[in-house]
């Protein structure tokens, strides 16, 4: 589901940053790359967990932290091929395949 709102415009309307703090991570996304979000955590404009909770604000999505899954079997998360897992940035909890 596409979002109403991109994450720069809801932080900057919600006061969360400001929009010199938006062009500076912008112009840094521009030099570093990566994405806008990432930036501006970097650059400590905002927490991650301010970050999440936008991010789930905006895909009106639940923030599940990576606490929630301690136990991830291996093969499990072996089985993510590397492009993907780094472009999705997903991990798999487990495994729907029988052995």
């Amino acid at each position: 589901m596409a979002p109403k709102k991109r994450l720069a415009e809801t932080l900057v309307e919600e006061g969360i940053i400001t929009e010199a703090q938006l062009q500076s991570a912008l112009q840094r996304q521009l030099i570093m790359g990566g994405k806008i979000g990432t930036n501006l955590v970097e650059l400590r404009y905002i927490s991650e967990k301010q970050l999440d909770d936008v991010l789930s604000e905006i895909y009106r999505i639940p923030y599940a932290s990576p606490d929630l899954f301690p136990n991830i079997p291996l093969d499990v998360i072996s089985s993510i091929p590397k492009e993907i897992a780094k472009k999705r940035a997903k991990k798999p909890y487990h495994s729907h395949t029988k052995s």
